[in-house]
């Protein structure tokens, strides 16, 4: 099973919240990504949460930094609205993009990013949350609700492939309280394509009961591996 970091990041420091809320700076992204090599980690998720708002992704000059030294697959994300918002990310070093709310909003863009960087290279990275016994797709760092519920945006997924689905339960991100089963078994059934799974892994032998899942290509993780930081 993959074990990817997912690092939200704000002005180059790592934030982390719960439930995607009441976020407080973590350390500073060098710092935060030194710690996390040699943990287990295999691979990178990085989103500048305020790219959208400064309509710039401080992530371009922190990957610029690690690409010589840094031997981790990494994508990357936040505000990307265009094919040229996300070649920049590739350019800098990132090996894949992921999008959120400007695909939730402008669903055409998923098509424009496949066919210029390559099905694989694209990520749909979704926050999800159940209301009324639905599960519901958020946009803008899971405060605002979407159009979609998780079972139509999947079945359009299904006809518009993305190299990998990467889905956050909002109700356990940040809690340490155990994974969301009921979200993980709806991804199992109904998601078209392999998938990541974030929010609320309690421990790494949480990982063992996941193995043998078909659809599930890996979990991330953040607080995880923060609590295990030395102070």
């Amino acid at each position: 099973m993959r074990i990817l970091a997912k690092v939200d990041t704000k002005s180059e420091f790592v934030i982390k919240g719960v439930q995607l809320e009441g976020v407080e700076k973590v350390g500073h992204i060098d710092t935060i990504l030194h710690e996390l090599v040699g943990s287990g980690v295999s691979e990178f998720i990085l989103s500048d949460t305020m790219a959208s708002l400064y309509m710039r992704n401080s992530l371009i000059s922190v990957i610029g930094r690690h690409t010589k030294d840094f031997r981790y697959p990494i994508c990357a994300g936040g505000g990307i609205q265009s094919v040229s918002d996300a070649t920049n990310l590739i350019k800098a070093g990132a090996d894949r993009i992921s999008i959120n709310t400007y695909a939730l909003e402008n669903r055409s863009i998923i098509g424009s990013l496949t066919k210029a960087l390559g099905i694989s290279c694209v990520v749909s990275q979704i926050d999800v949350r159940k209301i009324n016994n639905e599960f519901r797709l958020f946009t803008h760092a899971g405060r605002e609700l979407s159009e979609y519920d998780l079972k139509s945006w999947l079945n359009f997924l299904g006809e518009n492939y993305v190299g990998e689905i990467v889905v956050t339960s909002i109700d356990r991100d940040g809690t340490g309280r155990g994974i969301d089963w009921d979200l993980i078994n709806f991804m199992e059934i109904e998601s078209p394509l392999p998938y990541v799974y974030a929010g609320g892994l309690a421990d790494m032998a949480e990982v063992r009961s996941l193995e043998g899942l078909k659809k599930m290509s890996g979990i991330a993780a953040m607080k995880l591996f923060i609590d295990g930081f030395p102070n």
